[in-house]
């Protein structure tokens, strides 16, 4: 090879490391600024505090460290709060190097301090992670500024020492695909399961969780996002004893909701479905509750308002932990609601309840209900506070459902009410049965209900202050007598 050659080769060869360590010095110092950029929205949001503690940029990576600062509430009453610093260290890689087709690849595992290891070890004995990290992230910012996270949390299980309680964690896996600017976000998040058990006695205990995410916000709100959200839980279950004896507990099986949200011409909408296999609910009695299904709808809010009123609530809440002055937050909170909330009305909201049922052993309940606001906003002198609403109500109830609702709470009365002696079963039902064909021959001559077969219906329509109920005009008061069931 000739000395010219050389040269030539030499001489490209040092222009493409100019070029590739100009490009490297370029994409990493737009990396560590979008680094501490989304930091600083983590932090924006409320829910932690990320500080960048330490950034060492190199060629063609980095290494970083960040702390995350949670407030935890305490004390009996939950009106302390103590931080508790969780480190995060991260390994960086980032081009422009053809094989990297990203713009950066980030490796963030959460870290265990000697603080976490005591805590742990005086609640569980031992570390349940067993030094793995809890939480690892993967995260892969491409070229536009759009990111792609990975996040894994290892599963286990543990003994809390002080009452036995076995604690079981299933693990998380997550992929979540975020916009530039964080404007659109889409992903899906997989939790194995949380449950607290003791002695079979006392449990909490969450199946499997899919959560699944399409949103997006638009530039002008940053607290609404539109856009659907689900979420599928196989099993909620809670029980627990009473200093009584008393068993309290619900459970759901195949736990279903979705949420769509979208915003037009500055009015925000939203309908929330929920549905479950079964609902079963322990307390005076056990009730047993097949296939519930309800649709909840919101129409017409203003979104602008509606944002005004989630910051307001947010800086309250952070103000609240930081300074415990609660008068005066909830002065300016108050403040805000009683301006926003004629904002809200300019738009002449709604908000309704439809496909509602459920299945009982009596037989199927169904309904709906709708409530709009119908004035402009602004109170008049000689206005009464209803006459701006309109609204309907359709129920239909297995009357057996019913007289067994009733039966159960008046029963308790009767047995309270008895002197000693007297409380017996006998004593119990007949006084019961009485005060029960007594309370609803009331509701049905009052009009309250109307009797068709073995249902009972209720068919109601609120016009201004007038009230039609079952075909006729009935005070509002009368509404009241449907609090008991």
């Amino acid at each position: 090879m000739s000395v010219g050659t050389i040269e030539k080769v030499v001489g490209t060869v040092a222009v493409m490391a100019v070029i590739l360590g100009g490009g490297s010095y370029w994409t990493g110092s737009w990396v560590e600024q979008e680094f501490r950029e989304g930091a600083a929205k983590a932090t924006k949001q409320g829910a932690m505090t990320v500080n960048v503690v330490d950034y060492q940029r190199g060629v063609f990576g980095a290494s970083a460290r960040t702390d995350v600062v949670f407030m935890v509430p305490f004390g009996e009453d939950s009106s302390g709060a103590m931080s508790i610093t969780v480190p995060v260290i991260h390994s960086i890689r980032h081009g422009p190097l053809p094989a990297l087709t990203a713009a950066a690849r980030i490796h963030s595992e959460m870290q265990l301090t000697e603080e976490i290891l005591t805590r742990f070890s005086e609640l569980f004995g031992a570390d349940p992670f067993e030094s793995k990290a809890p939480l690892t992230i993967d995260t892969v910012i491409g070229w536009g500024g759009e990111k792609r996270l990975h996040l894994v949390s290892p599963k286990f299980e543990a003994l809390i020492k002080e009452d036995q309680t076995k604690v079981s964690w299933g693990g998380l896996n997550s992929e979540i695909v975020m916009s530039a600017g964080l404007t659109h976000q889409k992903g899906t998040l997989e939790i194995g399961g949380l449950s607290f058990i003791k002695n079979d006695d006392d449990v909490f205990q969450i199946g499997r969780i899919t959560l699944k995410l399409d949103a997006a916000r638009s530039e002008r709100f940053e607290f609404i996002s539109t856009g659907t959200t689900s979420i599928d839980l196989n099993k909620l279950h809670f029980r627990g004893i009473a200093d009584n004896g008393a068993v309290r507990g619900i459970e759901f099986e195949n736990f279903r909701i979705k949420v769509d949200a979208s915003i037009k011409e500055g009015a925000l909408g939203s309908e929330l479905k929920f549905d479950a296999d079964k609902i079963i609910v322990e307390g005076r009695t056990k009730e047993t509750i097949e296939r519930p299904r309800l649709t909840f709808q919101l129409e017409n809010i203003d979104a602008g308002a509606y944002e005004a009123i989630l910051q307001a609530m947010q800086k309250t809440l952070g103000d609240q932990i930081e300074q415990e002055d609660e008068a005066n937050q909830g002065q300016a909170m108050d403040t805000v609601l009683q301006e926003q909330i004629k904002v809200l009305l300019l738009r002449q909201p709604a908000l309704s309840i439809k496909e509602m049922s459920a299945q009982w052993p009596e037989g199927v309940a169904t309904g709906n209900f709708r409530i709009a606001y119908t004035g402009d906003g602004n109170p008049h002198p000689d206005s009464q506070p209803l006459s701006s609403l309109s609204g309907d109500l359709q129920l239909s109830v297995p009357r057996a459902l019913v007289i067994r609702q009733m039966s159960a709470r008046i029963s308790e009365e009767v047995a309270d009410a008895l002197e000693d002696g007297e409380e017996n079963e006998i004593n119990v039902g007949k006084k019961t049965q009485e005060e029960v064909d007594k309370q609803m021959a009331a509701m049905l001559k009052n009009g309250l209900f109307a009797e068709k077969e073995d249902t009972l219906t209720v068919d109601a329509r609120l016009r201004g202050s007038e009230l039609n109920l079952n075909g006729k005009v009935q005070p509002l008061e009368i509404l009241l007598g449907l609090l008991p069931l």
